[in-house]
C-alpha cells in the first residue's frame, strides 16, 4: 500500500510584490508548506511553487520557460525570482523612508515600521 499524502490547504498565490519582506515570507511559507507535504525532491519544489505564481511572477516564469529554463532546484530558482523582484532602489528608497519617518501614531507603531526599515536596508546590504 502507497503511503498517503497529507491534505493541506491550497497555497496562497504570489503575485510579484517587491517588498523584501514579502518576497521573503513567501520563501519562509513555501519551506514550511514543503516539509508538511513532504516534499524533498527539488524539481518537485520547482513545479509546486509555479503552481502558486500569478501576475508579474507568472509572466516571468512563462518567458524563462519558453526561452528553455535551466532552473532545477529550489535555491537556484529562489535565487533567480528574488534577482528579478528585488529592485537595487529598494535599499534607497528604504533609507529615504527611514529619514522622513515621524512617529504619528503610538510608540509600538513607531518601532514596528522603524524596525521593518532596518531589516529592508539590512537584507539589501547583504545581497
Amino acid at each position: 500500500m502507497l503511503p498517503r499524502r497529507k491534505k493541506m490547504p491550497g497555497f496562497r498565490s504570489y503575485e510579484g510584490m517587491r517588498e523584501v519582506m514579502q518576497v521573503d515570507n513567501f520563501f519562509w511559507h513555501l519551506e514550511w508548506y514543503f516539509e508538511a507535504l513532504d516534499i524533498d525532491n527539488e524539481e518537485e519544489k520547482v513545479q509546486t511553487v509555479v503552481m502558486c505564481l500569478t501576475d508579474t511572477t507568472a509572466l516571468w516564469w512563462r518567458r524563462r520557460y519558453t526561452d528553455g529554463c535551466d532552473i532545477n532546484t529550489w535555491e537556484n530558482f529562489k535565487h533567480e525570482l528574488k534577482r528579478q523582484l528585488y529592485l537595487e532602489s529598494i535599499k534607497d528608497m528604504a533609507m529615504i523612508n527611514l529619514q522622513r519617518q515621524r512617529q504619528k501614531g503610538g510608540m509600538c507603531e513607531y518601532v514596528k515600521e522603524h524596525s521593518t526599515l532596518m531589516l529592508e536596508i539590512l537584507e539589501m546590504s547583504e545581497r
